[in-house]
């Protein structure tokens, strides 16, 4: 396994607010209310009929699969935590993650481009946030989508369940689904958070469609990215390509507060997970670092990771957190514990994990009751899923 490099900070006394400049989907820095993508690393292009910039994988058989291997050993590492950048150790504890290729089974005309967001509901099946025959544009503003754009993937059969959300949104992004089976998504285009039955019957909205806010707003976002619940009710909305900070809301979508990431700056607020304490652990996609907070919204201590940092899940069941990289081509599946301590790494950045080839970009991930996960690709434009073996 590559080595992955680690540092961690933590507050030496009291963090002051602080902002920075945000980038849009495809990396590039961009203005408040008009995201840019395609730099350098490797942006999604401008246009729902425009190619991706790297190829689709071979097919292994299953045209939702990617070529890959079926299997793959990884070594867990130890580190030391907070004592800056360190090369971590390998123990002789192992975990398995063998990549499932006969999963999902999906319709060969289905559309499923950019599954943006991926969660598991109280079934244990997953459900996909995804931009059907869209994709990122530059083109403001954009016209609602008007197909379908979440699925519900059946966990044994890999088919479609129930799908919902056509004529609903404009640029799908984050998704969470909460105690109550209720899911809340995000789109950036619209500007504006979601809330919804398991069904998709409408509950309500933050946000006013089309408009975007600045740090200060307290009825406004600025393309949302990502939206997590907590035990006691609270939604927090990472807010987002442009602005910098956290949103905090009530169940029924009114406005609490916003603070942004005291101590370090932000550089796009990708992605927000919780754990059953009512921590909060935010995804800095640029700076390459975690962020953890604690319930009451104070800075606890920040994460070094080795590549972009685009999403973050908490398995409230073992207390681990999961991270997805992306280095401009390629993506790789971190594990940590909450204290923000790695113990895992594998994918196509560092080679581990069986794979064979195909650029990936996991743009976000999820974790189901029996620990296996499942990502969101948005290069090959599919869902995979990663078994966890004994």
């Amino acid at each position: 396994m590559a080595a992955l490099a680690v540092g961690c900070t933590t507050p030496a006394a009291a963090p002051t607010d602080s902002a920075d400049q945000q980038s849009s989907e495809g990396g590039a820095a961009s203005k408040a209310g008009s995201p840019k993508g395609g730099n350098s690393t490797g942006g999604k292009p401008d246009g729902s009929a425009a190619a991706p910039k790297y190829p689709t994988p071979p097919s292994t058989g299953n045209p939702q699969s990617p070529a890959i291997g079926d299997a793959g050993r990884v070594t867990t590492l130890n580190t030391k935590p907070d004592a800056g950048p360190t090369t971590p150790e390998p123990n002789t504890k192992t975990d398995s993650y063998a990549y499932d290729g006969t999963w999902p089974n999906l319709p060969g005309n289905f559309e499923m481009n950019d599954p943006a967001g991926v969660a598991v509901n109280n079934r244990g099946d997953l459900v996909v946030f995804h931009r059907s025959y869209s994709a990122w544009s530059d083109n403001y503003p954009l016209p609602k989508i008007t197909k379908d754009c979440v699925a519900t993937i059946d966990k044994d059969t890999g088919q479609i369940i129930d799908s919902w959300g056509s004529n609903t949104f404009m640029l799908p992004h984050g998704l969470y689904i909460d105690d109550q089976s209720n899911v809340w998504v995000t789109d950036v285009a619209a500007q504006q958070v979601f809330k919804f039955t398991a069904t998709g019957m409408l509950l309500g909205a933050f946000g006013v469609e089309g408009v975007a806010g600045d740090d200060s707003s307290e009825d406004k976002l600025n393309y949302p990215t990502d939206v997590t619940v907590t035990p006691n009710g609270f939604a927090y909305v990472s807010d987002g390509y442009n602005n910098h900070r956290v949103v905090k809301l009530t169940a029924d979508l009114k406005f609490v507060k916003a603070f942004v990431a005291e101590g370090p700056a932000i550089n796009n607020v990708h992605g927000i997970s919780s754990d059953s304490d009512g921590n909060l652990y935010v995804a800095d996609r640029e700076n390459n670092k975690i962020h953890k907070f604690d319930k009451n919204e104070r800075w606890l201590k920040s994460w070094n990771a080795p590549a972009n940092l685009y999403a973050v899940e908490v398995n409230k069941g073992t207390g681990q957190l999961f991270a997805t990289t992306w280095n401009g081509q390629n993506s790789d599946i971190l594990r940590l514990s909450l204290d923000l301590v790695p113990n895992l790494q594998f994918g196509s950045i560092s080679g581990t994990g069986g794979f064979s080839g195909g650029a990936t970009r996991y743009h976000d991930i999820a974790v189901d009751a029996d620990g296996h996960l499942y990502v969101g690709d948005i290069t090959s434009e599919r869902v995979q899923r990663f078994l966890l073996t004994p």
